[in-house]
């Protein structure tokens, strides 16, 4: 069925050859397999200075979104290339709003949510429930963007479906990456965890 969807939304065999054969796939896996190496809790990640809440979903943002634009560039040429005016523009707001879209939920998840971190019986199902909110987040904003872009009902579905297959391989692997190599996160507005107050003396 996905198939048919990228075949329907493609223009040109050549299209489709692009996204046969380009490597998107192997980039996404690598980041899971290089993300199964690592050791869970490792002893640098637990002796490294906590980092403020903003800087750390800063940088999963960059490290999640750098691996999953690269995997989608063939989705980009397969599914939108003559169904859209400008395959530039859609790009530029693709990467803007997914990467909005990503920090905005782990800042929040951050702020407010469970933390894998806490107990290692846990994790698992924690980082599941993550994993679950961020794609309905993620796919609801493909879905808008795609067909505000094309007006096409086909390529916006196969479009999403695909992305969704792509990215949760690559979210997996990095929440896994940061969790066994990342440092601990302050959840406070300065750069570091807050510092204890003083005690009243007797």
């Amino acid at each position: 069925m996905v198939v048919e969807f990228l075949r329907a939304a493609a223009p040109s065999q050549g299209a489709w050859y692009v996204y046969r054969h380009f490597p998107a796939s192997y980039a996404a896996a690598g980041v899971v397999l290089l993300s199964l190496l690592a050791p869970v809790n490792g002893a640098h990640a637990e002796d490294a200075h906590p980092i403020s809440v903003w800087k750390y979903s800063l940088y999963k943002t960059i490290t999640y979104e750098t691996v999953a634009n690269l995997a989608d560039i063939p989705l980009y040429n397969t599914m939108m290339v003559g169904a859209v005016a400008s395959t530039g523009v859609f790009t530029a707001m693709n990467v803007a709003t997914a990467a909005m879209a990503y920090y905005v939920h782990e800042l929040v998840w951050n702020l407010y949510g469970p933390s894998e971190k806490e107990s290692e019986s846990t994790a698992a199902r924690v980082g599941f429930g993550k994993l679950l909110m961020y794609r309905v987040v993620s796919t609801t904003r493909n879905l808008l963007l795609g067909y505000a872009f094309t007006g096409n009902a086909t390529a916006t579905l196969g479009f999403a479906l695909i992305n969704n297959a792509t990215d949760i391989v690559v979210y997996i692997g990095n929440e896994y990456a940061w969790y066994a190599y990342g440092p601990p996160v302050a959840i406070a507005p300065d750069d570091s965890a807050a510092p204890p107050q003083p005690t009243a003396s007797k």
